[in-house]
């Protein structure tokens, strides 16, 4: 599975205050496709994949900070080999916590951040138009 690829994880200070849930329960998937509607009403796909994994972080933590940096890269190296399997994913961040929390039994202390949602795709599109790369990276200086 995917999110196997715990030897490869890393974190800022290894405090283990993230938490990463794999979701493949067919009624536990409805209802978390149906907590995050307002992304997914046009995306009916999301009601048939096979797997959606959450990631969170103790949010009252005093290193919360640190880990909202460690979750953007587990969640890149969970994406990046989930393309290596030629497994399709999409990262979500707008959907209602408060009802996710309820459907996963998530603790009020820890924050859910994101969404992967992943399932195998009959054709697999080109990468969406990206900003030229002189517009994201400079040379010593900041450029305008």
């Amino acid at each position: 599975m995917v999110i196997w690829i715990y030897d490869w994880i890393f974190y800022c200070r290894n405090l283990g205050n993230i938490k990463i849930i794999a979701v493949d329960n067919p009624k536990l998937l409805s209802k978390i496709a149906n907590s995050a509607k307002i992304v997914f009403v046009k995306q009916s796909h999301v009601q048939q994949v096979p797997l959606i994994i959450l990631v969170a972080f103790e949010a009252k933590n005093s290193t919360a900070f640190y880990a909202k940096i460690d979750i953007g890269a587990i969640i890149q190296l969970i994406l990046l080999r989930a393309y290596s399997l030629r497994i399709g994913t999409c990262w979500v961040g707008s959907f209602s916590r408060k009802k996710l929390k309820e459907i996963v039994k998530c603790p009020n202390d820890w924050h859910l951040c994101s969404l992967i949602v992943l399932g195998y795709s009959k054709n697999y599109p080109k990468p969406p138009p990206r900003n030229s790369l002189g517009k994201l990276c400079s040379h010593n200086y900041w450029n305008k």
